[in-house]
């Protein structure tokens, strides 16, 4: 996460200064409809994740079946996706709205990000990954895969190629990525390299695929529709460089939103693994302590995003560009809960019982783009934000705990707990340090060494009444040894 926010701070205003907003704010609104062509695959991703956590600890046969499986239907989901993405290309300059000079400009960008759908001929590869416990190698290329995207894109805007500059760096990423994937299949599964282009017969499998993708694929699209579509409502609606605001004043809540995210990624397969051996008290207690560490990192990182984003935006791009205290907190709030969410989620998935939460993610979706529209239209820029938290609070926030409570015995009063009682103990902290640093100039960071030293005295501070106040001396005595014996100086 560290590395991502540093790229991000680095390379954001030398592209706005090399591209202007409209172009980096239209480029924007492109990447957000490419990523709907992902949708392509209806749920296939999500689908072999949750078989791969099944069948790696059954037996190499198993696991190569579905993959055989993986690999054939993933052949059928790009020529889908580059088939749509080429008829996408001619409605573009009517969906998003830019001046006719720069037209051709979207175009050609389109096309080059089209292109990385015939990455997805390696789409197995990834699930397998991670449905075997390793998804910190997926995180790794990913750092690399981000480097490598905006120093390419940096170069080539620099040279003049407008909106084109971004997506080419976009496609040498992604072409990046899948040749770090074939490696990494290599070097942990050598047997399933040649699949990726004999796959065989499958045709059972994928039934079962089938079963599971269809829903996978419902369940998703919420999360698509709610995070995908905000730039696209602003675009339209406000026009392109209205995006630019927007984006940018979430930018540090989008960034700490994904390392919260990231527990849910690191544990879900664990989660299932307790789940398909039975271990139900064990998986209930491990799912409520994930929920309270997830709001306890919470705190931590969003609550200094809440007192000094503004400081954040106007050292970084200018205070021109940032969206306002309203945007800020409601980018918070919706950080912290569609992180629970995702654990939650996550944990339907890898059980093979997303068909469960299917009908709650499209509602979810349904809600969260018409409220959206709607508050866009009466309270401008931040209309997507109240749309996210309308739709989180109403549609998921009540009936996933009671799923969870049915199908996994997790009683919803402790998720609430889990998840309320960091902020209550530290919100008379959070709320002086908000009220000081606006009412005396003083107290107002003016530089990126005051801004460093401000939120990482406040976040220590809300990590230390944490410790003390969130958890119990049993707690603590265990994370005190889980974090002796990651450092390696345990007993």
């Amino acid at each position: 996460m560290v590395v991502t926010l540093l790229i991000g701070i680095i390379s954001t205003p030398i592209f706005l200064r090399l591209l202007g907003d409209e172009r980096v704010g239209a480029f924007r609104v492109a990447t957000d409809w490419a990523a709907y062509l992902v949708l392509m695959e209806l749920g296939l991703s999500g689908a072999l994740r949750a078989r791969f956590a099944k069948v790696v600890s059954q037996s190499e046969e198993a696991t190569a079946v579905a993959f055989a499986a993986g690999v054939t239907m993933y052949r059928r989901v790009t020529l889908w996706t580059v088939v749509a993405a080429a008829g996408f290309a001619f409605a573009l300059p009517w969906i998003i709205p830019v001046e006719p000079a720069l037209r051709t400009e979207l175009v050609i960008a389109w096309l080059l990000l089209a292109a990385t759908s015939l990455t997805l001929l390696l789409g197995p590869v990834r699930p397998l990954i991670e449905g075997m416990q390793r998804g910190y190698v997926v995180n790794n290329l990913l750092v690399v895969q981000s480097i490598v995207v905006t120093a390419t894109g940096v170069y080539f805007a620099w040279v003049g190629l407008g909106v084109a500059s971004q997506a080419l760096g976009t496609l040498v990423g992604a072409l990046l990525m899948a040749a770090g994937l074939f490696w990494c299949l290599r070097e942990i599964h050598p047997k399933l390299c040649h699949q990726l282009f004999w796959p065989g017969s499958s045709g059972e499998e994928q039934k079962q695929l089938a079963k599971l993708n269809f829903p996978t694929f419902a369940s998703r699209i919420s999360g698509q529709v709610g995070v995908m579509s905000d730039n696209i409502i602003i675009g339209f609606l406000l026009g392109p460089p209205a995006v630019v605001p927007f984006f940018l004043t979430q930018r540090i809540s989008l960034v700490a939103q994904g390392l919260l995210q990231s527990f849910s990624g690191a544990s879900w397969a664990g989660l299932a693994d307790l789940y398909h051996r039975q271990q139900m008290t064990l998986l209930q207690s491990r799912v409520i302590e994930l929920t309270r560490l997830i709001a306890m990192v919470a705190v931590v990182v969003l609550a200094p995003i809440l007192v000094f984003n503004r400081h954040f935006v106007i050292l970084w791009v200018g205070e021109e560009r940032f969206g306002g205290e309203w945007m800020t907190s409601l980018a918070v709030i919706d950080a912290f809960l569609l992180a629970i969410v995702s654990l939650w989620g996550l944990l339907f998935a890898g059980t093979e019982k997303i068909g469960l939460v299917a009908p709650v993610s499209v509602l979810s979706a349904v809600v969260n783009v018409a409220v959206s529209v709607l508050a866009t239209y009466a309270l401008g820029i931040v209309g997507p934000l109240v749309g996210t938290l309308v739709a989180v609070l109403v549609v998921q926030g009540t009936w996933m705990p009671h799923l969870l409570r049915v199908h996994f015995g997790i009683l919803p009063r402790n998720l609430y707990s889990a998840m309320a009682n960091p902020w209550i103990v530290t919100a008379p902290i959070v709320g002086l340090a908000w009220w000081l640093v606006r009412a005396y100039p003083a107290m107002q960071p003016s530089n990126w060494i005051e801004l460093s030293i401000a939120v990482g005295s406040l976040a220590a501070l809300l990590l230390a009444i944490q410790w003390r106040f969130c958890l119990g001396a049993e707690h603590r005595h265990l994370w005190k040894r889980r974090i002796l014996d990651f450092a390696g100086v345990g007993p």
